[in-house]
């Protein structure tokens, strides 16, 4: 956790990776259990690979985006101004922090 919280664009010399939390300090409730160990919070400008959330692996550590990038489900809460989470199961609920 601690090498992949400092981890460096070598190219750019910019910090890629702010921290990463252990997902029991994230997630809770019955279905905790399916979430993800890690939770990576990325700086600003990095991401996750096109490829990675369709269980690709790319060639290598780092690549420039050459695609429109319009939205992300990436969130840092740190780095978010707001972020709002709304339900259509049940009475509407807000979130923001």
């Amino acid at each position: 956790m601690k090498a992949l919280g400092s981890l460096r664009d070598p190219e750019r010399g910019n910090l890629a990776v702010r921290d990463v939390v252990i997902g029991d300090q994230v997630y809770s409730g019955p279905y905790a259990s399916e979430a993800p160990d890690l939770f990576v919070n990325f700086a600003n400008g990095y991401r996750v690979s096109w490829e990675t959330p369709l269980g690709g692996i790319p060639a290598g550590l780092f690549e420039d985006n050459v695609k429109k990038w319009s939205g992300d489900h990436v969130i840092d809460p740190d780095l978010v101004p707001g972020v709002l989470f709304i339900t259509a199961h049940s009475t509407p609920r807000i979130l923001i922090w």
